[in-house]
């Protein structure tokens, strides 16, 4: 589904192969809104992961994402759109993509700085900055409850402890584990690396 746009004020689009989608994920989602003028996010898993490594099935992530959403304070929700259309999907065909269906929705493309420091050699990143700027954040460690660990927030960590039968706790939300698990995503047999 995509996300009907109808808030003031911008939309962060944040993308990623959410495989699975971690405590880090959504602490940066809260991060994300707690940022002036940010109205909501869409979080937009990829459908394939664009260096081909393999992914969990694109509804598996689609329905965690989903999960995670419903944890965070504030208007997060998860867009399909790049599962229906034709692949590979680029950056700058996602955003015309949403800007087509959202002509009135300002739009910014949440990414960190990592990803920012190579994003200007990807094919249309003129078109994409003038459709959706990029709201980029620094790599950060921000307070967390008990239980969870921040050096590990890391989706490879998460995916080596479920194929491994090791407890996620601290890593993944409890749902998301226990989802994972018995869909059994992250077994040795079916280890996705990205």
């Amino acid at each position: 589904m995509v996300p009907t746009a109808n808030a003031s004020g911008k939309v962060a689009l944040l993308g990623g192969s959410f495989n699975p989608p971690h405590c880090g994920h959504l602490r940066l989602c809260e991060a994300i809104l707690a940022m002036p003028g940010i109205a909501g996010v869409w979080l937009v898993p990829v459908a394939v992961h664009p260096g081909r490594k393999p992914l969990a099935p694109f509804a598996d992530r689609l329905h965690m994402c989903r999960l995670m959403a419903a944890r965070v304070a504030g208007p997060v929700t998860v867009c399909d759109l790049e599962g229906r259309l034709e692949p590979p999907v680029k950056t700058r065909d996602l955003v015309r993509a949403l800007v087509a269906l959202h002509p009135e929705t300002p739009f910014v493309l949440a990414m960190g700085a990592d990803v920012a420091a190579h994003a200007p050699r990807w094919p249309g990143w003129l078109d994409i900055v003038q459709a959706a700027p990029p709201l980029i954040f620094p790599r950060f460690e921000p307070d967390f409850e008990p239980g969870f660990e921040p050096a590990v927030w890391a989706s490879t960590e998460a995916r080596r402890r479920l194929a491994a039968g090791e407890p996620a706790s601290g890593l993944l939300l409890p749902e998301i584990e226990d989802y994972a698990t018995a869909r059994r995503l992250y077994g040795p047999e079916t280890h996705a690396e990205a």
